[in-house]
């Protein structure tokens, strides 16, 4: 009764309440988005009243292929009404010019809380794994709350454990979670995500957008948002791949990263610059 035009709705109890507000006559347009790619969301009664009623509305934003995907294995009666429309990026990420210093450790930053789907264990393990040499080439700065949303903080215990035990503290340090991680971005030579699933992964957006090569675990459309120019994709999440990842960086020179970075920043700009994300979604 608000006399809106177009409804558009985020996360899936308020997909599923517009959805049911869209039974029977209306004047206005459902748009539901997807932003998880997580299955679960279609599992148990909820997810079977969700994928019923999900046919009143008129069209599915997903913000990644792989959640477009989900979405048509699991709702095939919504295949033509199903979009993809990369988010915009934060508008404090902006484009920094690196300061290279050949003398200084590789530093890369990671920026996630500390809970099992980000895998914080499975990268010290992959730490451990490099020669000794390497490992004097890096510093690894992770920052993250250290609690999950359900307050529990044993993840971070584990991993500042496994750090301690293995001598550790010179390569990987583990922080709070920043109020200014672009700035951390812009001094790092490269930036990591490590999950063992995403949405669309947000901290690689912006690390793009920032102009840092990236390298990510194969989640989410990893296929879209790297390449050998401006990236290292680890091929599996475990320990083994990821130091496969971490020794490719640390033997790419300085100038190669560079590049790398200003392709990254041109990728992102083609993909979340926020009059592109516009127009696609005016479209819609």
């Amino acid at each position: 009764r608000s006399g809106a035009d177009v409804v558009i709705s985020f996360m899936s109890v308020p997909n599923m309440i517009a959805c049911m507000a869209a039974i029977g006559r209306k004047k206005w347009k459902l748009i539901i988005s997807e932003r998880s790619c997580t299955p679960s969301v279609f599992g148990g009664i909820k997810g079977l009243v969700y994928r019923i009623v999900s046919v009143f509305a008129d069209c599915v934003v997903c913000n990644s292929k792989k959640a477009a995907q989900m979405w048509k294995q699991f709702c095939p009666h919504m295949k033509i009404k199903i979009e993809v429309i990369y988010n915009a990026v934060n508008g404090a990420a902006v484009y920094t010019q690196p300061q290279i210093k050949e003398d200084e450790p590789y530093r890369m930053t990671v920026a996630a809380s500390f809970q099992t789907v980000k895998n914080p264990l499975s990268v010290v393990q992959a730490v451990q794994m490099l020669d000794e040499n390497n490992k004097r080439k890096l510093q690894l700065h992770w920052f993250g709350r250290f609690m999950s949303a359900n307050g529990d903080d044993s993840i971070y215990r584990q991993t500042a454990q496994y750090i301690e035990q293995n001598r550790l503290q010179d390569t990987v340090m583990l922080h709070p979670e920043s109020t200014d991680i672009f700035t951390e971005m812009a001094k790092s030579d490269c930036v990591g995500l490590f999950s063992l699933y995403e949405g669309l992964p947000n901290v690689i957006c912006e690390a793009m957008t920032v102009g840092r090569p990236v390298m990510m675990t194969p989640v989410s459309d990893h296929d879209v948002l790297i390449g050998a120019q401006n990236g290292f994709l680890c091929t599996d999440t475990d320990a083994r791949s990821i130091a496969e990842a971490l020794t490719a960086f640390l033997q790419t020179d300085r100038d190669t990263l560079l590049q790398m970075g200003k392709m990254s920043a041109t990728k992102a700009n083609d993909l979340f610059a926020s009059d592109v994300v516009l127009a696609q979604w005016m479209q819609v």
